[in-house]
């Protein structure tokens, strides 16, 4: 199995989702343990405000590929 590789968006981020990659919300703990068994692919940057309804505690917000 590949090892993920994960980029952190920046909060001033201001672009598109890079190529091969998906943009993804992960929970902190997942992001420092590299597992990021809890990422979920958003499909836009608007589904960014539903983050609190999937029940996320203390998301990041990047890009993942593998």
């Amino acid at each position: 199995m590949s090892k993920l590789d994960f980029i952190p968006m920046s909060d001033d981020f201001q672009g598109t989702i890079p190529s091969d990659y998906d943009l993804v919300a992960v929970e902190t703990s997942d992001v420092d343990n590299e597992t990021f068994e809890s990422a979920v692919v958003l499909y836009g940057f608007d589904e960014i405000s539903s983050l609190g309804e999937w029940g996320f505690d203390n998301p990041v917000l990047g890009f993942l590929s593998n």
